[in-house]
């Protein structure tokens, strides 16, 4: 899982095993971007709502045209983040 959160927003929790890569990050570019993703297996993206998850997914795609597009998802859905944990609706 990559949760593309601010890193303001990661004190209320996060996935166990997850990394952060702000969406903010797309900013400077896919060759900037893409070498920050995990090399194999499936990668979910997730935020808080979904909104920038499908942004980053949507980047992916249709800037930097992504060979493996496939193996790249995101989260449509609601993660609320307290207590350290973090839960998906």
């Amino acid at each position: 899982m990559v949760d593309v959160r601010n890193a303001n927003e990661l004190g209320d929790g996060v996935f166990p095993g997850s990394i952060n890569i702000s969406s903010k990050e797309t900013a400077k570019g896919c060759d900037a971007f893409v070498p920050q993703l995990p090399k194999t297996g499936y990668v979910v993206f997730h935020c808080a709502s979904g909104g920038r998850a499908m942004e980053v997914y949507d980047f992916l795609k249709d800037k930097c045209k992504l060979p493996d597009i496939s193996r790249f998802y995101y989260l449509d859905a609601y993660v609320n983040c307290s207590g350290g944990k973090c839960t998906a609706k």
